[in-house]
């Protein structure tokens, strides 16, 4: 899951743990609650990710799926892999996108 502020000021969230602004964060581990809070209270806009489950074959360009993943930080990438049961300790950002990847 990601957030971002919905207000044209920065927002500290999640136990003044993240600091979420004008652009796309993951949300920390635990504090999907408090996010789905938040959004409700017009504070945040949230968004699941589009991992590799949730992309069907076929859909879109060939290497679409690719794009997405470059486009993602290592931090967004290792919560994709936590999501899809994925190991990704000690892994490289390529490293963690051939390992996402729909063979």
């Amino acid at each position: 899951m990601q957030a971002k502020s919905k207000r044209p000021y920065p927002v500290t969230a999640f136990a003044a743990r993240e600091f979420v602004g004008y652009e796309w964060r993951v949300v920390p581990d635990g504090y999907e609650e408090e996010a789905r809070r938040l959004e409700a209270a017009g504070v945040l806009e949230l968004q699941e990710f589009k991992t590799a489950v949730d992309t069907e074959l076929g859909d879109g360009p060939e290497g679409s799926l690719a794009v997405d993943l470059e486009s993602k930080t290592v931090r967004e990438l290792q919560a994709i892999a936590r999501d899809m049961d994925v190991s990704y300790s000690g892994l490289t950002k390529a490293e963690l996108i051939d390992a996402l990847r729909i063979d």
